[in-house]
């Protein structure tokens, strides 16, 4: 029985041991990838860190040195289990002291960080439809972000243009009644900063231009911002106010951004996120769908 309890006791050990190799041979290929990773994203870190490119790698090795210690001393527990060597004290305490001091410089460099984000503002500018005689807008996405580009990360997400970073699919829209019975456009763009004006002054550099080709207006899907500046949880949020009697049509994937609409019946069976390139029709009582086949028809679901 005791040689048997033995076996077990040695078998739990070896296996902890290969645990632990396997978990330093991961950490050394983290490191690895991780060091090659912040090189490579570099000139898009510049514009989505708070941080200069110092503290960005300090933060980067406080992170691994925050996760890679504890490893270390769970390896060197288990080669004292198997073969008996003991860690001199010296060894633990250094080790103790560094995991300490990289906390301590961690949370400091995340207190830096979150210090540019402190406070919020909100940038509203309205689209000017003086000179629109249709009784119909639509609305389509303003092509697509830069082609022109060093870098693509994150599929079409994030791009880094020659002057500029744009971030695609940033973009929520809104469908009211307007009160004014002219068609209408609001973008509200909202950003943070260290203070309210330093977070209104973020959004005013955010470059997001509406523009009216006809009868459609053409909508950025991305939002970019200039060389200089920095990213600073920025949003797009555009109102489009629609008179009664009048129509909205959206093209293909913008529908898919229209996440708040005023509705005749909330219970209907067409919305626009579902059927884009129809005639919605705006009434006293909100939005329908003008042009969707009828209980009945053949296309009717």
């Amino acid at each position: 029985f005791g040689f048997v309890i033995r076996f077990i006791a040695k078998f739990a050990v070896l296996i902890g041991i290969l645990i632990g190799v396997g978990l330093f041979i991961a950490l050394l290929v983290s490191w690895a990838g991780g060091i090659f990773s912040m090189i490579a994203a570099a000139p898009v870190l510049d514009y989505l860190s708070p941080l200069s490119s110092g503290m960005n790698y300090l933060g980067f090795a406080n992170f691994f040195f925050l996760f890679g210690i504890p490893i270390i001393g769970l390896c060197l527990f288990f080669v004292r289990l198997m073969f008996g060597v003991r860690t001199p004290g010296w060894a633990t305490a250094s080790l103790s002291v560094f995991w300490t001091l990289n906390l301590f410089s961690g949370l400091v460099i995340l207190g830096l960080a979150t210090k540019d984000f402190r406070q919020s503002s909100t940038l509203t500018r309205s689209f000017d439809f003086s000179g629109f005689q249709s009784d119909t807008l639509r609305l389509e996405w303003a092509g697509n972000p830069s082609n022109n580009s060093s870098h693509d990360i994150f599929g079409e997400d994030v791009i880094l243009g020659n002057d500029r970073l744009e971030l695609n699919d940033m973009v929520d829209i809104r469908v009211r009644r307007s009160d004014s019975g002219r068609f209408e456009c609001v973008q509200n763009i909202t950003a943070r900063g260290r203070t309210n004006a330093d977070a209104m002054d973020n959004a005013t550099k955010t470059e997001f231009n509406v523009s009216l080709d006809g009868n459609t207006l053409r909508v950025p899907s991305y939002f970019g911002i200039p060389k200089g500046q920095k990213w600073r949880a920025q949003k797009i949020h555009l109102t489009i106010s629609v008179p009664d009697g009048k129509y909205i049509v959206f093209g293909e994937k913008i529908n898919n951004h229209v996440h708040d609409v005023d509705y005749a019946d909330d219970d209907g069976d067409y919305y626009i996120s579902d059927y884009p390139n129809r005639l919605f029709r705006m009434s006293e009582t909100g939005l329908t769908c003008a042009d969707c086949p009828a209980f009945g028809e053949r296309d009717y679901r």
